[in-house]
């Protein structure tokens, strides 16, 4: 708006400068035009003074421009005979020292025009060619009209200029209304898109040929991201599916292979850490199918309520008795019943914890806490840990993201509990965050309705 009202003051004066350029060129012009009537019409060298005068005043009344200046200095020609001498000021006009110049703006035949500077004043002179008579007229007195009109001018536009300025800015805004209408449908439109709903179309309406060019151009982009999320979807979705088969076979070959070997037998440890490795593939085939059927929305909810304060009442008993080397301890309000796939929930808290115990210290300690508000319960895991990585708040929840591989070499995994915690939740209509406190304590906190109204089915 700043920039819109400065625009405006730059155009109001340059407005102003041209305006009183053109005005004076035009009022000179039509002085001159007056001058030469007047010269036409007027020139018997008979006539008095008065006479002249008064052929002077019907000549130059066909404009009232015309008739700005109220007096004319007559100077007759040079050799004109049976008249009185001349005056200096028409002998200076008629010396050599003066120029003259065709009338530029309408020339006229047989005139010539000068400006003239004698004594004290300037003058407007127009002469005749064939006659030599010539006609002055004060410029102070033209540029005193001039400066009454302009005065006039100003005095006017006071009060127009307001009203102009006002009308100025109601047609931008009505304007810019139009025009930035569909861009903002589509600004709209496209806020709301997202992995899960870019096959709905736009659905912006564009009242202009190029705006209808532009939704164009945004529904075929928005096309080619639905195909190449699907594409996307489904060989995340089919290389998980079909690596679980041969994965499995692996698994039990090594299985086999184990129970046939010596036990303690070099070959036997090194079939168990293959079959290690294996169990690990299997689990990230298992995530990334599960992430994969929640990015193309195909995840399928079993609803059924739970008692989620025995889900975590279980959990904090087995990490008790699994963990002796940390210190487990709880805040769990009782009875608290929860409508949510029960597997998924019992992954994402399983997750959570794992995290909590791989990122803690050697004699650490893990706090559960789980109360209810509001119609919304409020699950958080508490746990210390060594190093905080800068961007652990901003990446947590990103695939793959393990933080620093110095500080988290030592730790096993492979980024995906987390990303997989997030896409469990929304499905819940939920929301899970993380934070850092300056004690370097990770508090992982998990909020959700307990009856979710509307739960996305697959």
């Amino acid at each position: 708006m700043l920039q819109f009202f400065f625009c405006i003051l730059a155009v109001s004066l340059l407005n102003r400068y041209l305006s009183q350029k053109v005005a004076s060129d035009y009022i000179q012009e039509r002085i001159q035009s007056g001058m030469v009537k007047v010269l036409q019409q007027c020139t018997d060298p008979q006539a008095t003074e008065t006479e002249f005068n008064n052929c002077a005043d019907v000549a130059r009344a066909g404009s009232w421009m015309e008739s700005l200046p109220s007096q004319y200095v007559y100077c007759d020609g040079p050799f004109s005979q049976g008249r009185a001498p001349l005056s200096l000021l028409c002998q200076f006009v008629h010396s050599a020292s003066t120029q003259w110049e065709d009338i530029q703006a309408q020339p006229v035949p047989d005139f010539q025009f000068s400006p003239v500077s004698w004594e004290t004043g300037q003058w407007i002179a127009i002469r005749q060619t064939s006659s030599q008579h010539v006609l002055l007229a004060d410029q102070a007195v033209v540029k005193k009209s001039a400066d009454e009109l302009w005065g006039i001018r100003n005095r006017v536009m006071q009060y127009v200029f307001p009203v102009i300025l006002l009308m100025m800015l109601m047609v931008s805004w009505l304007m810019a209304s139009v025009l930035l209408r569909p861009i903002n449908d589509i600004k709209n439109r496209l806020q709301k898109l997202s992995s899960k709903n870019l096959n709905d179309p736009l659905e912006v309406t564009a009242d202009f040929t190029e705006f209808k060019a532009f939704t164009e151009v945004f529904e075929e982009l928005r096309g080619r991201l639905h195909n190449s999320f699907l594409q996307s979807h489904r060989f995340s979705s089919d290389a998980s599916h079909e690596l679980r088969t041969p994965l499995t076979i692996l698994r039990g070959h090594v299985e086999l292979g184990i129970a046939e070997l010596p036990s303690g037998s070099s070959a036997q440890i090194r079939l168990r850490l293959m079959g290690e490795e294996i169990e690990r593939l299997i689990d990230i085939t298992e995530k990334l199918l599960l992430l994969s059927r929640a990015d193309s929305d195909s995840l399928k909810l079993e609803m059924e309520k739970i008692n989620i304060s025995d889900v975590v009442s279980q959990m904090v008993d087995d990490a008790k008795n699994f963990q002796p080397n940390l210190s487990v301890t709880s805040t769990v309000e009782p009875q608290m019943l929860w409508r949510c796939d029960k597997n998924l929930i019992y992954q994402l808290i399983q997750n959570l914890y794992v995290n909590a115990v791989n990122y803690n210290l050697p004699e650490g300690w893990i706090h559960f806490q789980l109360k209810q508000h509001n119609g919304a319960l409020e699950f958080s895991i508490f746990n210390p840990t060594q190093e905080v990585v800068e961007d652990l708040t901003g990446r947590a929840f990103e695939r793959f993201y393990r933080g620093d591989s110095a500080h988290t070499r030592h730790v096993d995994g492979h980024g995906l509990g987390l990303s997989l915690c997030i896409e469990i939740i929304h499905l819940h209509r939920g929301r899970i965050s993380l934070a850092v406190d300056d004690k370097k304590t990770v508090c992982v906190t998990v909020t959700a309705p307990l009856d979710p109204p509307d739960v996305w089915f697959g």
